[in-house]
């Protein structure tokens, strides 16, 4: 059964030979996203269900499937405005033209395959194919403006109804010199009710080409990645209020002359540009993105940093809350536990940047039962290094917390406080639960808390000063 329908594929699926160059009219002023490498039309690799002795043309449909997010990197709505199809020959039997139709569908999940009930029809386009466009690469316009949601697969279909009694010929223009997807075709009349990859049909070289143009239905301008090679850790890049992307290197390498790969949405332009070297070493270097059709951009902050003796993380089982991390000037770790833990026999797990080492080592059983522990962290083989101090505290009752600790005032309050307490310090709060929801670091002899965020409750207040803990318990009442 197979065999015979490999035979009856290879006669009525004919090719029919002429070469041609192109001609694209394209008048608008959109974007283009394709799958075609290029754009000459050689049609000793076009494809169609046809009768073989005249090559008049059954029903076929040429399907081609546009991943927009995940291939083509459109980042919001798009409105389809034209296409491109490539004619490889029209010869019409009567007159000199003849109708073929273009349909838009969407579908949610593109796996290399089409499946028809997958489909949703968004709009027909009937268009009229003159004999004169053989060998042309012909951009149709169209009539009412079409919207892809962001996310979703644009599916499109050239319709060729069954000309074989009317004698016209159709061969849609393609080539084999390349593509980035599949091209699929469908023909009743051959034994194709649902659309196939060419290649499974064993005709792997024929490739057609369409091109598709559009805009942002409304344009959001976007760094999709930022990466410059060797650097350590994945970039944090942070949109909406603020902006900024950072990125650190290791500790020896040179910003003066870094190339960043940049991705970004289709339809947007970048400067500086991807892959154009910069001079970091100053500071933050503006980049900015923009929609030229729209005439609206976004600027982002870059900053590029060498690593430095940090820790980045300090994880223990038993810890309530993540650590609280404070760089300079304090260099310090501080980190809370269930009540009840023993203190004597903990293992942090530490995570530092790449080129670092750290005593005691991330695993290491440690004693923090009698108070501070101090870690460093070096570079391997740069002069470079950091002591640490770290304080791991069981998780108090808010019932056993006094206040002869802590000068703090007024309290109760409605969320303003005033903290008298010489020296730097970091403060929190925690909640009844144990977690901590406020962190502020001060260096002033007097320091003003707001926490009027804070709904009513008892919280406690601590202070990590001197290499010591304060407790304090505060009341919000509005």
């Amino acid at each position: 059964m197979k065999k015979l329908f490999i035979l009856l594929i290879f006669h009525l699926f004919t090719g029919y030979y002429l070469f041609a160059q192109f001609e694209i009219k394209n008048q608008t002023k959109s974007f283009m996203i394709t799958h075609s490498v290029s754009q000459i039309i050689d049609n000793s690799h076009a494809l169609a269900c046809n009768v073989t002795t005249t090559h008049a043309t059954y029903e076929n449909s040429y399907y081609r499937a546009f991943d927009l997010f995940n291939y083509f990197n459109i980042n919001s709505d798009w409105v389809v405005q034209s296409v491109d199809i490539g004619i490889g020959l029209a010869d019409a039997a009567v007159g000199n033209s003849q109708s073929i139709s273009l349909k838009f569908y969407t579908m949610s999940v593109y796996e290399s395959s089409i499946i028809l009930d997958s489909l949703t029809l968004l709009g027909t386009l009937p268009v009229n194919i003159l004999d004169e466009y053989s060998g042309q690469v012909i951009n149709f316009p169209l009539s009412q403006q079409i919207t892809i949601p962001k996310g979703r697969i644009l599916v499109i279909e050239v319709y060729v109804p069954d000309y074989s009694l009317e004698g016209n010929i159709f061969f849609i223009g393609a080539n084999n010199v390349g593509q980035t997807d599949n091209t699929y075709i469908r023909a009743p009349f051959c034994g194709v009710d649902n659309p196939i990859n060419v290649t499974e049909i064993l005709f792997p070289d024929m490739m057609m080409i369409t091109n598709v143009y559009g805009e942002y239905l409304d344009p959001d301008p976007e760094i999709l990645s930022f990466n410059i090679p060797t650097q350590i850790i994945e970039t944090e890049i942070v949109n909406f209020p603020d902006f900024k992307i950072e990125i650190i290197m290791p500790a020896e390498t040179e910003l003066n002359a870094l190339t960043p790969q940049i991705l970004i949405p289709a339809g947007y332009t970048i400067s500086p540009a991807s892959g154009v070297t910069v001079d970091f070493s100053s500071g933050p270097v503006n980049y900015t993105v923009t929609n030229e059709k729209r005439k609206i951009s976004k600027t982002w902050a870059v900053n590029v940093l060498n690593a430095t003796p940090d820790i980045l993380s300090f994880v223990l089982t038993s810890q309530i809350g993540d650590a609280v991390i404070t760089g300079s000037p304090l260099y310090a770790v501080d980190i809370s536990v269930n009540e009840g833990t023993d203190l004597s026999i903990l293992k942090p797990i530490i995570t530092i940047y790449s080129g670092f080492k750290i005593s005691p080592e991330s695993a290491q059983t440690v004693d923090f039962s009698s108070g501070t522990v101090v870690y460093t962290v070096s570079h391997e083989t740069l002069p470079l290094s950091q002591e640490w101090t770290v304080n791991v505290t069981e998780n108090v009752a808010i019932k056993n917390i006094v206040n002869n600790e802590i000068n703090v005032f007024p309290n109760p309050s409605s969320g303003d406080f005033t903290l008298k307490l010489s020296g730097n310090k970091m403060i929190s709060v925690i909640d009844f639960s144990g977690k901590e929801i406020f962190n502020q670091f001060s260096n002033e002899n007097v320091t003003s808390i707001d926490l009027k965020n804070l709904n009513n409750g008892i919280y406690i207040l601590k202070v990590l000063a001197d290499n010591k803990i304060y407790f304090g318990k505060i009341i919000i009442s509005k």
